[in-house]
């Protein structure tokens, strides 16, 4: 059965970076590992909706689309990547939880042609929380975990960002990196922003915590991430 790492931190501090170099050090101590991720669906629903989820800085542009081209969309994109993952009626709930969350982000709605204005970020942020945990809290986390228990070796998950999925791993690496700050007041960054200062929460067992001081370059993170395949 293999072990899940949990890798969180604020937006830039280098989890997949780092997850990358740790890869790389368990693979060399001849252990199998794989980077893999909650938000995948909800990253590929994104990426199919034409919000680019990958590249950091696109992340935070907003796009402008109608609210009917939008919500066209996204039950395309729910169907595409979840059809053999949920169950028709929690597809039906996260369309309809996420539309009626995105309604906030039209402008000019009193408009002949009102517009939504999102970034895929929110928009990833809204279906992973107020859209799927309002379904039930371990909606993403559940449907990855039957997906790796059975696997070998390491699965590496760079994006922990709440109780749930962290009450599910066996480790907890939080990379810091002098100069990031948190992007916005989104639920999603609370838990990381609390770790990041240092401040632990009763459900985070001390002796799965590890911090990663990100501040050097990818040379100092390969050597955090050799000591790091160590203790785990």
């Amino acid at each position: 059965m293999t072990k899940i790492i949990g890798i969180t931190g604020l937006a830039g501090a280098g989890k997949d970076s780092f997850a990358s170099q740790l890869q790389r050090a368990l693979t060399i101590n001849g252990f199998e590992s794989r980077i893999d991720s909650f938000a995948d669906p909800i990253r590929k629903i994104s990426q199919r909706m034409g919000l680019e989820p990958y590249d950091r800085e696109r992340k935070e542009v907003k796009h402008a689309m109608g609210p009917d081209d939008f919500n066209d969309r996204l039950y395309e994109a729910i169907e595409a990547v979840l059809a053999e993952r949920l169950e028709d009626n929690d597809r039906a709930l996260l369309y309809a939880y996420t539309v009626e969350a995105c309604d906030r982000f039209i402008i000019d709605r009193d408009a002949t042609y009102p517009t939504m204005h999102i970034s895929p970020r929110e928009f990833m942020q809204v279906l992973g929380t107020e859209g799927g945990q309002r379904i039930r809290k371990g909606l993403w986390v559940d449907s990855a975990l039957m997906r790796w228990r059975s696997m070998p070796g390491y699965t590496l998950v760079a994006d922990c960002r709440f109780e749930y999925e962290i009450r599910q791993i066996d480790h907890l690496f939080v990379v810091v990196r002098p100069g990031v700050v948190r992007v916005n007041e989104h639920a999603s960054e609370d838990l990381p922003d609390r770790l990041t200062k240092g401040l632990r929460p009763a459900f985070v067992q001390l002796d799965k915590l590890h911090y990663i001081e990100n501040d050097g370059g990818l040379s100092d993170l390969a050597t955090l991430a050799s000591d790091a395949a160590v203790l785990i």
